[in-house]
């Protein structure tokens, strides 16, 4: 924290690859991810200690986020996998596919194959959502782009699809994330404090995206054009953000409260 205090910094960065990784491995539920968890929190104690010890506890904010939840999925003997190989056979239905080993998925069918394809994978799994791409729920803010491909797919959170090969199971995960992010395992957390957050102030939940606008308020710089809003975010700051602004660090983790700090 010592280069915080000699240099002039405006934004700074920090990513932090845990408990992802463990979560993946053994699971969102396990002693082991709860472990790095504590791992984690001893950093973050370590790091408040050095912004008080280096004087810049008045100068400097904290962000604290992440970017997704994670839920189990489970393996054998309750496997929760829907194989798209028991419904269709790709070979002869599927030009072009982004189905890997997940909770999401999106299918380019070939010429004149797309409604049949569609009907089949309808009918596939009680746990398996399919969609035509204009008939995507609008609450997912995804299917407008113009890469995105015609019949799009997701499992209910656990259910994870497989549209590698008949019968082989090849993923290893036992924790996931890209299901609905409305389930709450697939929410995330924030926590900020700071000269130009209110103390003690408990925000509404919202979603990530209204995080973008706060980071240029806080930087004194316009936002580029963006979904986020302001609106949602401002009332955590204090009145004093208008006239000046305090240098960020924002630090991108899986795993940590929402209050402020002070």
């Amino acid at each position: 924290m010592n280069w915080f205090a000699k240099e002039d910094f405006d934004f700074v960065t920090l990513y932090y690859g845990e408990p992802d990784n463990t979560g993946h491995f053994v699971g969102p539920e396990t002693e082991a991810r709860k472990k790095i968890i504590r791992q984690i929190d001893r950093t973050l104690g370590y790091l408040l200690s050095a912004i008080e010890k280096h004087g810049l506890k008045d100068t400097l904010n904290v962000i604290i986020t992440s970017d997704h939840g994670m839920t189990t999925v489970k393996k054998k003997p309750e496997i929760h996998e829907i194989l798209l190989n028991d419904t269709i056979q790709f070979k002869d239905l599927v030009k072009f596919d982004i189905v890997d080993y997940g909770g999401f998925g999106m299918i380019l069918p070939k010429q004149g194959k797309e409604e049949e394809i569609y009907q089949k994978l309808k009918k596939a799994h009680p746990h398996l959502h399919v969609y035509k791409k204009e008939e995507f729920p609008e609450r997912f803010h995804y299917a407008k782009h113009e890469r995105v491909l015609p019949i799009l797919l997701y499992g209910d959170p656990g259910y994870v699809i497989n549209g590698v090969s008949l019968r082989i199971i090849i993923y290893v995960n036992k924790g996931d994330h890209g299901f609905d992010n409305e389930d709450m395992d697939m929410k995330t957390i924030f926590r900020a404090f700071g000269p130009d957050f209110k103390k003690g102030y408990l925000a509404e939940p919202f979603d990530s995206i209204h995080i973008y606008p706060l980071m240029c308020k806080l930087l004194g710089i316009q936002p580029e054009l963006n979904n986020g809003s302001l609106a949602l975010t401002e009332d955590m700051l204090k009145s004093s953000i208008i006239h000046a602004f305090s240098p960020l660090l924002c630090k991108e983790r899986n795993g940590c409260v929402m209050e402020d700090h002070g």
